[in-house]
């Protein structure tokens, strides 16, 4: 009997970890993705009212859509700089450990060409 408890606490703990561990790589793959849908946002509305501050709006709207945070924005030289931060996520474990909660946001910065 405590051979069986022994091993479904093992697979509990593993299922646990590979879900946070999962969580978190998506999390960090998919912010680049977020980071380029909210920058085409902001170079087509820049492109129909060729106003930054549209643009920006615009940016502001769809990272509000997406659950993220603009901490940077710049349009030079016919680029869109953008930086976007993601929350922490939430996990079963992860954020209950204090060490671990930095790795648990995103940030991101991507450069696109206003075309």
């Amino acid at each position: 009997m405590v051979n069986w408890l022994k091993i479904v606490v093992i697979v509990l703990l593993l299922v646990v970890i590979i879900n946070d561990v999962s969580v978190i790589a998506v999390g960090y793959f998919y912010i680049g993705d977020m980071a380029k849908r909210i920058a085409r946002v902001a170079i087509e509305d820049y492109k129909v009212s060729n106003s930054a501050d549209t643009a920006v709006r615009a940016a502001q709207e769809k990272a509000l859509m997406e659950k993220v945070t603009i901490t940077g924005f710049q349009i030079t030289n016919n680029k869109v700089r953008l930086s976007i931060a993601a929350p922490p996520r939430r996990t079963w474990l992860a954020h209950r450990i204090s060490s671990l909660k930095p790795y648990l946001s995103a940030n991101a910065l991507v450069e696109l060409p206003i075309r």
